[in-house]
């Protein structure tokens, strides 16, 4: 097992490698024609979660237990509604700090409502990749470092954290707590990672749909918060990793 101190500097260096990646192939679409294109995005985000993947994986993988099918569907069905009440939560705090931009995230929406071959490229990387490098990266190598120096709760919560922080906008991060919390909560119970890829990949997909549809509404919110509960309740009362 890779010590907490490997486990950190494993992180650090992956994080690095794979966001100065995502700035070189960005700077370089910016360099070609002016502009931040849906390609670029695409593309910067592509390479930086392939880092992460390869990455974590070169740092030992820690994918933790196999999880049990209980818990995949459970983490599944959280996936499409537990971050919605996260709307009500980013909303709440422009209204209550209106100097915020609550637009942080319009480059990903609008290069998605483009539409064409780099929305459907950008589609594919949050759906499938995102998921699987951010989870391998923050509740793989990161918790299990967490995990070996403190517990496993101190590493839910930790790397929870740091994924929030990750995304470097308020707004985005409060609006992303929910479902944070719950992957998190997920890694600590089941000690897998795969919980959390699904339910992270289940939630961008459902992101990407009111992205193209419409923004949900408060009583889809409001759903979102019983049927994420719900799904808690069903987890905690599986048997818990050890």
């Amino acid at each position: 097992m890779t010590s907490p101190s490997g486990g950190a500097r494993a992180f650090v260096l992956t994080a690095i490698v794979g966001v100065s990646l995502a700035a070189v192939v960005a700077a370089a679409f910016v360099a070609a024609d002016g502009s931040l294109p849906p390609a670029a995005i695409a593309a910067g985000l592509g390479a930086q979660m392939l880092v992460f993947a390869v990455g974590a994986a070169v740092a030992g993988g820690h994918v933790g237990a196999r999880p049990s099918a209980g818990g995949l569907i459970a983490s599944a069905v959280a996936g499409a509604f537990v971050g919605l009440p996260g709307v009500w939560l980013a909303d709440a705090v422009t209204t209550w700090l209106p100097s915020l931009d609550p637009d942080g995230q319009a480059p990903l929406t609008d290069a998605v409502r483009a539409g064409g071959a780099s929305a459907v490229a950008l589609v594919v990387v949050l759906v499938g990749l995102a998921p699987v490098g951010e989870e391998l990266l923050f509740r793989g190598v990161l918790f299990r470092a967490v995990q070996a120096a403190r517990s496993a709760r101190a590493a839910a919560i930790v790397s929870t954290l740091v994924f929030l922080a990750w995304h470097l906008d308020p707004v985005t991060a409060v609006g992303l707590s929910p479902l944070a919390a719950w992957i998190g909560f997920a890694r600590w119970r089941t000690g897998s990672v795969w919980p959390g890829v699904v339910c992270h990949a289940v939630n961008n997909a459902a992101a990407v749909v009111a992205t193209t549809a419409g923004d949900a509404s408060g009583w889809v919110a409001l759903g979102g918060l019983v049927v994420g509960a719900g799904c808690a309740g069903l987890l905690a009362a599986s048997p818990r990793a050890a």
